[in-house]
């Protein structure tokens, strides 16, 4: 309600009353030059005319150069193009350039010649629009400095080049000017960084985004070979790097994806919320990679996981190694069905957890082993013998391999037998039985890794984070079966 009613004011002081001004004064005017005998001295009333014109043009111009001047200074200078070439400014311009002509050529008329009367009214006419039109103008104008304004014609540009370059065969200054158009954006979002301006932060991944799921989505319905020429790639990239997206026509996502990627692993620890955000996104254009079937992008986004997941370790910052695992846990999720990619997500899920573990991350290791058990949940809701086959081929021989510590089996029985009592609880029995069999393996061991479950009888964790649940949480039914088998045992 209170934002329909800025609306409505806006709309009136910048619309309606300006329109209700320039109507009054033309019809006004007009009645008087075209019915009234009084006028005299016409060539005062147009010299009068021509320094109230450049009065107020002066200020427009004034007015739109620092906007632009601030605008770039703000955020990148590569902007102004985009000021200087919208549609707003050129007609603008045109109507300064027509006016100031229009009245010229109306000074050096004379009185006597047939025309003149016309062009008199037209001055008169073109007078009253330069004064009701400019403080809306103005206003249209003055929203150029706000991110809401020109990101989406950012976005929208380099999407009406995309769509070119995809279906007919262009320039390579064209294909340049379209990425350059992007690095803008990456531009803005370095510069946002710096400012700690999260919001901005958000906008421009978002825009982003939506530029690289376009990229993705529309991959099969390219007419043009715009892939296989004149490729281009994140300063640094390697030589062999280079070659074989290349070969793979991978790079323009290699591009956009690793371009954004190296923002967010610069980001620092004040700017961890954008991390859940951008690993959103990321997964976003991870689904559409495997509906396509193209294996190459999919393995490029496991792989900005995992570089993210690296400098979560390096930086030893716990909330966003949390966040990352959570995400990292969905895009296995996402994968449960494509086998060569899942290998390598789980190995490298194992690998990070394992490297956190080494570098002292507080409950790094129980977080991830937690949400390994949340993927075997995942798998069996959907098919129990997938979840049963995801321990057997994906999970067991990893833990058979690199969970050798003592510490690190401690960990894990506890998550296998929460995950043991969850999937017992929903009737799962195959399920429950195979994780027994595979990682418990005695009703003692059962017994005294289920005792620390029982004493988490919150379903909130200690702290207020993004997970907000206490991974040691019981559901109700699963609570219920635990607690009979260990009172079963006090009372024998």
């Amino acid at each position: 309600m209170k934002l329909t009613l800025e609306r409505v004011k806006k709309g009136i002081i910048y619309q309606i009353i300006p329109l209700l001004v320039i109507g009054y004064t033309l019809s006004v005017g007009l009645a008087v030059l075209l019915w009234s005998n009084d006028i005299h001295s016409p060539s005062s009333g147009l010299a009068a005319t021509n320094r109230m014109l450049n009065s107020f043009f002066s200020a427009l111009l004034t007015s739109m150069a620092l906007i632009i001047t601030l605008t770039s200074n703000l955020y990148t200078a590569r902007i102004s193009k985009i000021f200087v070439t919208h549609p707003l400014t050129v007609i603008g311009m045109g109507f300064i350039l027509i006016s100031n002509l229009l009245v010229m050529i109306c000074n050096i008329t004379s009185p006597e010649n047939p025309y003149y009367h016309g062009l008199y009214l037209a001055s008169f006419v073109i007078s009253c629009l330069a004064i009701g039109g400019i403080i809306p103008y103005l206003y249209y104008v003055s929203q150029f400095i706000k991110p809401s304004y020109f990101l989406p014609l950012l976005k929208h540009q380099v999407l009406k080049k995309l769509n070119r370059i995809r279906k007919e065969a262009v320039p390579l200054e064209f294909k340049e000017s379209c990425f350059e158009s992007f690095e803008v954006l990456s531009n803005i979002a370095y510069t946002a960084a710096k400012r700690d301006d999260k919001h901005l932060i958000y906008m421009v991944f978002d825009r982003s985004y939506e530029i690289v799921n376009d990229l993705i989505s529309n991959y099969e319905e390219e007419q043009s070979t715009w892939r296989l020429y004149e490729p281009s790639f994140i300063v640094g990239i390697s030589q062999e790097a280079r070659f074989y997206l290349e070969k793979e026509k991978e790079w323009p996502e290699a591009y956009f994806i690793g371009r954004l990627t190296k923002i967010v692993n610069n980001l620092n620890k004040q700017n961890n919320e954008i991390i859940p955000f951008y690993c959103e996104k990321l997964l976003e254009t991870l689904d559409e990679a495997i509906d396509q079937n193209r294996e190459t992008l999919i393995d490029l986004h496991l792989m900005t996981l995992n570089s993210l997941f690296n400098r979560a370790v390096e930086a030893k910052d716990n909330d966003r190694f949390q966040s990352i695992s959570y995400y990292y846990r969905l895009a296995i999720e996402l994968l449960i069905n494509n086998p060569i990619h899942l290998k390598f997500a789980v190995e490298s899920f194992f690998h990070y957890a394992l490297q956190s573990h080494r570098h002292q991350l507080k409950n790094a290791l129980e977080t991830m082993f937690f949400d390994l058990g949340r993927i075997i949940l995942y798998c069996a809701y959907e098919d129990e013998k997938l979840a049963i086959n995801f321990v057997s081929k994906s999970i067991l021989p990893l833990i058979e391999e690199r969970v050798t510590e003592a510490e690190h089996q401690e960990i894990l029985l506890k998550t296998m037998a929460k995950t043991y009592w969850e999937s017992a609880s929903k009737g799962q029995k195959d399920l429950a039985a195979h994780i027994f069999d595979t990682f418990i393996k005695d009703e003692l061991k059962l017994r005294a890794a289920t005792r620390p479950l029982l004493r988490y009888r919150r379903p909130l964790h200690r702290e207020f984070n993004d997970r907000l649940l206490s991974f040691s949480y019981l559901t109700e039914n699963a609570l219920f079966l635990a607690e009979e088998f260990v009172h079963k045992e006090i009372a024998s």
